[in-house]
């Protein structure tokens, strides 16, 4: 619990940097519409002579008193800070059903939150939310409800897809980080609704927001990093609000990703790799996009910015090379209009000799096989992980096991970028039933190593088509062992660009 604590605090204070006393706190316990009370603490500006005030909202899991900081910075500016603990957590009453009950289900705690909010005498209606991790989570899945007040949202490392990028990723439980997070938690309970919902029903709906860009109304800055657990998860509420959202939505989103790990945003260590300086600041910061959001969107007496919002980047993206060699291409910040943005689409196909090549292979279709044992599975080396070892890791070891194929470029003699999705299409024969296979891009560095250049590995968990978790099994038996399946695995979109004498690999 306090190692994620110490997670949520850091990205949060590395955007804040607050200095002065903690205001005042006025404590409430405030009912949702079954009762229960949530634990909110209300922050005021010192000086009042306002009779209403806009309102920061911030919810979290990791209990509110850590939250303090944030009255700091926007009290002395004229704002409002309203803090809460989810359902379920420290002070607040319930039982903590992991986002569930946050959403657009029969329980609607952020929706109920913000109608409070609304009837409160010191509001004035306009309300921002804003927060990382579980702190974005609520409000990406509270969004598609239409909460009263909300001008805009400021997720960070968060997702609208919490089944297939947080639970299931590709298909495969994601036990590291499920495990670990809701044993810190101390909410071991949820498991039981893992087990009794491994496919993507009903039950997952109010944390499946994606589902319903269309309801979304308001301007978002979406932050995420190339090795975070969510990597997609802010493009794809990016693109989903700025071209299906409802009318308030439509046109007025921005997006910032950089090479950043879940708890790394703004920092240069990344795993194994250390980034040029230039690389925790993109053209407009993600501190000086949240006060241009803040100052415009609230409207408060002494903002701290004057950016205008139309004046930030559409979409700002990191472009990750080779950290060793200041003269290798990549290591810069681009901007866009749009994304992806535009590019040469490649397909590559796996040869006989283990190499990967643009030409499909000449001759008869060949094969190759490897023994996997469950008792001793490779094992995941960084990556895009929480309270496991994440970032870029050279990944030399895991290459060179048995059960692991490795499908190379030649040597490149020029630069190459990749930006956007990178897709495997394989055909798969089992001699068994059912099977996990993994599929990771890297990037093969001239003296040897190489690293991860995907925050998360792309996955599917079965070689029957329709099985796969997120679809239902259909009632017909599974195909019998030795028949071949065609299987499609879609990683995060990873963003680099390799110098001349490295290579890149499919493993």
């Amino acid at each position: 619990m306090t190692f994620r604590i110490s997670i949520a605090s850091v990205v949060l204070l590395a955007i804040l940097g607050c200095v002065g006393p903690i205001p005042d706190i006025q404590d409430e316990m405030v009912e949702m519409r079954d009762d229960v009370g949530l634990a909110t603490d209300v922050y005021f500006p010192e000086e009042q002579d306002e009779n209403a005030f806009p309102v920061l909202l911030v919810r979290t899991p990791y209990d509110k008193t850590f939250l303090s900081f944030a009255s700091i910075t926007y009290t002395q500016q004229g704002i409002a800070v309203v803090t809460q603990d989810l359902r379920g957590r420290s002070k607040s009453e319930g039982v903590d059903m992991i986002f569930t009950t946050d959403g657009d289900g029969d329980l609607k705690d952020g929706y109920d939150t913000f109608q409070w909010i609304d009837d409160q005498s010191w509001s004035n209606d306009k309300v921002v939310s804003w927060g990382a991790s579980a702190l974005g989570m609520v409000q990406y899945v509270s969004a598609p409800t239409d909460p009263p007040g909300l001008q805009a949202m400021l997720p960070t490392v968060a997702t609208p897809r919490f089944y297939e990028h947080g639970v299931f990723h590709g298909g495969v439980f994601r036990h590291s980080m499920v495990t670990l997070w809701l044993e810190a938690q101390g909410s071991e309970h949820f498991f039981d609704s893992i087990d009794a919902h491994p496919y993507l029903d009903d039950f997952w709906d109010p944390v499946q927001p994606a589902q319903a860009f269309d309801q979304v109304n308001v301007p978002v800055l979406h932050v995420g990093g190339w090795y975070d657990i969510f990597p997609q998860g802010p493009i794809d509420a990016f693109v989903g609000y700025q071209h299906e959202g409802g009318a308030g939505a439509v046109g007025q989103q921005k997006l910032i990703m950089g090479p950043w790990t879940h708890s790394g945003v703004g920092l240069r260590p990344q795993g194994q790799l250390i980034y040029p300086l230039e690389s925790t600041t993109p053209p407009v910061t993600v501190n000086e996009a949240t006060q241009a959001f803040i100052a415009e969107y609230l409207d408060p007496a002494n903002p701290t910015s004057n950016l205008a919002v139309e004046d930030i980047p559409i979409v700002q993206y990191y472009v990750m090379g080779d950290v060793l060699d200041a003269q290798a291409p990549g290591n810069e910040w681009r901007t866009a209009d749009d994304w992806p943005p535009a590019a040469a689409p490649v397909r590559m196909h796996l040869q006989a000799d283990g190499t990967l090549d643009e030409a499909c292979a000449d001759g008869a279709i060949e094969t190759t096989d490897y023994v996997y044992d469950p008792a001793d599975p490779s094992p995941t080396a960084c990556g895009g992980n929480l309270l496991i070892a994440a970032g870029p890791c050279d990944q030399t070891a895991i290459e060179a096991r048995d059960d692991v194929r490795v499908f190379e470029t030649p040597v490149l003699t020029e630069p190459m970028e990749i930006t956007g999705r990178v897709k495997a299409h394989i055909f798969v024969d089992l001699d068994q039933p059912d099977t996990d296979v993994m599929v990771r891009m890297t990037d093969v560095y001239p003296d040897g190593p190489t690293c991860t250049r995907t925050g998360a590995p792309c996955s599917s968990p079965t070689a029957r088509p329709g099985s796969r978790r997120g679809v239902a099994p259909p009632a017909s038996p599974r195909s019998p062992p030795g028949r071949s399946s065609r299987w499609w695995w879609t990683c995060s979109a990873p963003v680099s660009s390799s110098p001349p004498g490295t290579d890149c690999g499919s493993r």
